[in-house]
């Protein structure tokens, strides 16, 4: 989940990782769904019922729902969140309608559940020192892979309609986490933040409607028309099309869209790496670590990652010397877990879903395709049948580390920063992997 958390770090209980690890099976049986031709509206409220007791569970038991609720309670709070409504019921009306189907179903109040779809967006009015964790992403050529971090309270589920399949978080729009459509078109989010003290359209609402791209050009378009509230990363491809788009978006700066190549490797967490937007003032050293890791282990390693066995080793690794996982588990500084690791396997045309700390030949959970326009769960598929293209040589991206120190053990790697960036770039036969698309 794209996440932004308290400055405070949890030490989870052996106990609770125990129980948090044993949750993947009852997540994605857990699904809502809605009726074929459903309206937003009618949508939202087939959700809000099916899943009334996870909704409920949430907002009654959040620490961050709690501190939403008094902030709207506030004059200041209560004068924001009217101007925030007006805005999306004027951009994005029938979203709009769904989060009150929401609300009615769920007996949720509706200010609540509209304040907790523009949370971050909200809570930066009240304080932008925030510490951004989350989730990860690895991208190798066609295939990429993804961490869904999230709290260990989150009641998470499934949602399917005749449009998509979508990991959903209790009482919020389908969008804001890993995700595919009936078109092919796969996401996955990274949160980021940014701060311009205005208001604007949030990183929900955004990730909503990429849900209804019919192509990618459609979905990249609107990441780039849009006035942003806030700020967010978005990992963008679809079935059958050799491009996959890195994009951060920014209250401050221009979208960046990143067009990554089959001959590239690239690790994205929860920090701006080609946008020019100055990241919001707070830690992010959670994502330092786990960007290093990736680089320094595995990309720039004598056999960087080729294949999904590669990929679900990266996305396993705990071995960050400080505790800061790339994969959320026992011992782990943030408070985060990992829910699961989801891998995008563009030429093949599937979405599969791994159990937690997988190796070779240990068979996926679940695996979703699109075969005529409908989102299908496929049968026999393990490790050997995903494919990555091969690829003579790639380029590491340019990675901007903002200003930190991190010191790795053993003399793997030193980055001191004094600057507002450092740029590591590590390249094989001069071939460029990417290009910035302005």
């Amino acid at each position: 989940m794209p996440h932004t958390s308290s400055r405070f770090a949890i030490f989870l209980s052996p106990l609770l990782l125990l129980l948090t690890r044993t949750t993947l099976a009852s997540i994605l049986d857990r699904i809502a769904t809605c009726s074929p031709g459903s309206t937003p509206h009618q949508c939202g409220s087939q959700v809000g019922l099916q899943m009334k007791t996870q909704i409920n569970h949430y907002v009654n038991t959040n620490d961050s729902v709690s501190k939403l609720r008094d902030f709207i309670e506030t004059d200041f709070g209560s004068t924001l969140l009217s101007q925030y409504l007006d805005l999306h019921t004027s951009t994005f009306p029938h979203y709009i309608s769904e989060i009150s189907g929401l609300s009615t179903s769920s007996n949720t109040p509706f200010n609540l559940l509209f304040a907790i779809n523009i949370q971050s967006e909200l809570l930066l009015h009240l304080d932008n020192d925030y510490e951004l964790t989350g989730c990860s992403d690895y991208h190798v050529r066609n295939l990429w892979s993804h961490n869904e971090d999230g709290p260990p309270s989150s009641d998470t589920y499934m949602v399917k309609t005749d449009q998509y399949i979508a990991f959903t978080y209790p009482g919020q729009l389908s969008g804001w986490a890993w995700s595919l459509n009936r078109h092919g078109i796969c996401q996955s989010i990274n949160a980021l933040t940014s701060y311009n003290g205005e208001i604007g359209i949030g990183v929900k609402f955004l990730a909503r409607s990429l849900l209804d791209a019919s192509s990618l050009d459609e979905a990249i378009s609107l990441t780039k028309n849009i006035n942003n509230g806030g700020g967010q990363h978005f990992n963008l491809g679809q079935f059958q099309n050799p491009s996959i788009y890195s994009i951060e978006t920014s209250s401050l700066t221009p979208t960046s869209v990143l067009n990554i190549s089959k001959k590239t490797h690239f690790f994205h967490a929860n920090i701006y790496q080609h946008n020019d937007a100055n990241p919001i003032k707070g830690d992010v050293i959670s994502s330092i670590h786990r960007l290093s890791r990736a680089t320094t282990h595995f990309t720039q390693s004598e056999n960087p990652p080729t294949s999904v066995s590669d990929l679900l080793n990266i996305m396993s690794d705990q071995s960050d010397p400080f505790n800061y996982y790339i994969y959320r588990g026992n011992n782990n500084v943030d408070h985060d877990v990992t829910f699961t690791t989801t891998i995008f396997d563009l030429k093949n045309g599937m979405v599969s879903v791994w159990d937690e700390r997988t190796v070779e030949g240990v068979e996926a959970r679940v695996v979703y395709g699109v075969k005529n326009g409908e989102i299908v769960v496929l049968d026999n598929v393990d490790e050997r049948s995903f494919t990555s293209d091969k690829g003579v040589g790639f380029e590491m991206l340019t990675l901007p580390i903002p200003n930190y120190v991190y010191l790795g053990m053993g003399g793997v790697m030193v980055v001191m920063c004094f600057l507002s960036k450092c740029k590591f770039t590590r390249k094989r036969n001069g071939e460029k992997g990417y290009e910035l698309i302005t």
